[in-house]
Parts: C-alpha cells; sequence; structure tokens
C-alpha cells in the first residue's frame, strides 16, 4: 500500500500548512506533526507551535542538548536495540516498515520527529480516503506503526523525559503521551482481521529479547568475584602492590554493563544524569565520560554501594512503568517486569559483594 513516493514526511514540516479540509482527524495530524518538531533542535517557528500548544516558553539550546543529546535520545533503536545503541536491526525494522508503505525511508528512520511525522501522515491519508477498504487499510497501518515502533518505547521514554526535561519538555511530553493514549484506543476500535487477531504476540521489538545476563554465570566471572570485576591485585611485577583498579575484564563483566545501559535488556533508561546523581549520593568520584566509563569506575571503586544503588533505581523505573495508563498491558508489563528483574539480580549480586568484603564467602 503506497503512501506518498518521494521525500519522507518529517516532524519539522509542522510549520507548513497542509492542503484539504478540517476536523479532527486534521486537527490530530498536525497535532502530530507539531510535537514531532519540537522534539528537534529548536528552530524560530518552534516559538509560534509552543503557543499554539500552550507550552511554558520555549527552551534554549543548551536544555535541548541536555535533554536529546546528553541523556534521553530520540531514537527508537536505542530503546528498543539489544545493543542499546543508534542503529543496528532496531533501526533496520523501522525502515522496513517505511518501505512496506511504498516509502523511501529517511537517512533517520527512527527518530522521533520523523515517526511523528509519519504518523500525521497516516492520519492525513486515512482522513482524506473516500474509499472504504483503502481507508481501512489505512488505519491498520496508523495503528501497526503505533503498536509496532511507538507504543513499544514511548511511553517509557516520555515518563524520564517528565523526570528531566523542565517544564517545557515535561508538559511537551505529557501532551504526546495524551495524543498517544488517545492513538492506542482508537487502533482498539478497528475492525478485527486475521493480521490484527495474530497481534496477540508482543511488538517484534519486545520478543526474544534477552535480559541482563548475570555475570557470574562464565567460568571466568565465577573466578574473578561475584560480577566479573577485579579490583586490587598482585600488580604486573610481581612485588604485591595494588593494581590498577579494573571493571570488565572479561567478556560476561562488559556484557553484564552493557545489558545495564540498553533499555530494553535492563527495563530502565539509566542516563547521564542519573550516574553524576548516584556518584553524587555515594560520595564516589564522578570521572567525566561515556556512561560505561563513569559505571565501571563507580564499580572500581565501591562495588557493594554502587550495585544496590542501581537496584534501587531499577526498582524506581519499575514502579513508574507500573503507574503508566492507557497503553498495552503487555507492552507496560514488559518494561515492569524486566526492570524489576534486574533489581532482583542487582540486590543478590550487591550481597554477594558485601559478603565477599567481609570475608564471608567460601572460595574452596
Amino acid at each position: 500500500m503506497g503512501v506518498r513516493e518521494g521525500e519522507a514526511p518529517r516532524g519539522g514540516d509542522a510549520a507548513r500548512p497542509t492542503a484539504g479540509g478540517t476536523g479532527p482527524d486534521r486537527d490530530r495530524a498536525e497535532l502530530f506533526r507539531a510535537l514531532g518538531a519540537l522534539s528537534e533542535e529548536p528552530a524560530p517557528e518552534h516559538r509560534r507551535l509552543a503557543e499554539l500548544l500552550e507550552l511554558p516558553r520555549e527552551p534554549d539550546m543548551g536544555t535541548f542538548t541536555d535533554v536529546f543529546v546528553m541523556n534521553l535520545y530520540p531514537y527508537a533503536s536505542v530503546h528498543v536495540g539489544p545493543e542499546g545503541m543508534l542503529g543496528g536491526e532496531a533501526r533496520g525494522r523501522v525502515a522496513g516498515f517505511w518501505q512496506a508503505l511504498g516509502i523511501l525511508p529517511p537517512s533517520e528512520p527512527d527518530h522521533l520527529g520523523t515517526l511523528l511525522g509519519l504518523l500525521a501522515e497516516l492520519v492525513e491519508r486515512e482522513s482524506d480516503e473516500e474509499e472504504p477498504a483503502a481507508r481501512l487499510l489505512l488505519g491498520r497501518a496508523r495503528a501497526a506503526l503505533l503498536r509496532e515502533h511507538l507504543e513499544p518505547w514511548l511511553p517509557a521514554f516520555l515518563g524520564r523525559v517528565k523526570e528531566l526535561g523542565g517544564a517545557y519538555y515535561a508538559a511537551w511530553a505529557d501532551l504526546l503521551m495524551d495524543a498517544l493514549r488517545h492513538e492506542a484506543s482508537r487502533g482498539r476500535e478497528l475492525p478485527s482481521d486475521r493480521e490484527r487477531t495474530a497481534q496477540v504476540e508482543m511488538p517484534l521489538h519486545l520478543r526474544r529479547v534477552p535480559g541482563v545476563p548475570d555475570p557470574r554465570a562464565g567460568e571466568e566471572g565465577r573466578a574473578a568475584g561475584a560480577t566479573g570485576w577485579k579490583v586490587g591485585g598482585t600488580g604486573a611485577g610481581g612485588r604485591g602492590g595494588p593494581d590498577r583498579e579494573t571493571v570488565g575484564t572479561t567478556p560476561t563483566g562488559e556484557d553484564f554493563l552493557k545489558a545495564l545501559l540498553a533499555p530494553v535488556r535492563s527495563g530502565m533508561i539509566l542516563t547521564r544524569s542519573d550516574l553524576v546523581r548516584a556518584g553524587r549520593e555515594l560520595g564516589l568520584g564522578t570521572r567525566m565520560g561515556e556512561r560505561l566509563y563513569t559505571l565501571k569506575a563507580f564499580l572500581g571503586q565501591d562495588p557493594s554501594s554502587t550495585l544496590s544503588w542501581l537496584a534501587g533505581e531499577a526498582r524506581r523505573q519499575a514502579s513508574l512503568h507500573g503507574e503508566i495508563e492507557g497503553f498495552d498491558e503487555g507492552v507496560l508489563a514488559f518494561w515492569s517486569e524486566r526492570a524489576a528483574a534486574t533489581a532482583r539480580l542487582l540486590d543478590e549480586l550487591a550481597s554477594v559483594e558485601v559478603g565477599m568484603n567481609n570475608g564471608d564467602t567460601d572460595h574452596g
């Protein structure tokens, strides 16, 4: 089913008037297009959009950078990809959806602004379509975009934006969350068909995704300690002096840390701001750098306290997921249960570290 050949719709097109009539669907399309534009780098036309949406005073470039560049990346692949990074299979899956609609995927098919622009396009096309069968197909495409590529990550993501984004982006997140709830409700009211009946399974992004691995599982991890890292040592010269603190010295330990930073695996979105807060609360030296580097530094200084803090954060975010309403219950449960499972593992690892530090672990 073709939607439009050529250039893909962008959230930034929100300031461009659209042809066609007015009505609830047209207004909803414009809302999604505007909200998508406001997830991108601030531009002069955003001031008018913010006024129309009754948002607080528009943010400066520094606020935008802190929220969407340094802490909360507005890309589906970061949140639903098992690597927790841009690109990969998750981005390819989103690009495949564009192709299925007959649209050449843009360079960043999984950017939030781009996806909301596509949703606005589908809303408009459905509203303008007069042939019932074609209109139903467009409605199902609209519902599939939400279910497969927006709902699997946006409720969790927007919850964190509300915490870290200040007044402007918190209000923006509330508006988008409400609009997506309306879309989810509308999608559930579509006439059922064989394809939709088969969608009792989780969205593809959330199927068969491994959780956080237990770093004690491998032989090297068991030899190195509870979590596969080594603190102190005999030194390269064999003189018994302290070695440099290292973390992730085995593949098991490194995989464990990377999985903690992949939202779909750990169930939590762990940001740079969170780690700064952890360092402050634990009294640890915070070394500026990538999150993985910071985590390694914390674990090198105080493994048990760091693990306990991470467990508490996982429980906190599990509770946040549990408070979200209006979306697919299976998706919400996925995030809540995954974060709770991560918290249990971290609690256990922290207790093992405490036992080792107290000399209670049996090494026989």
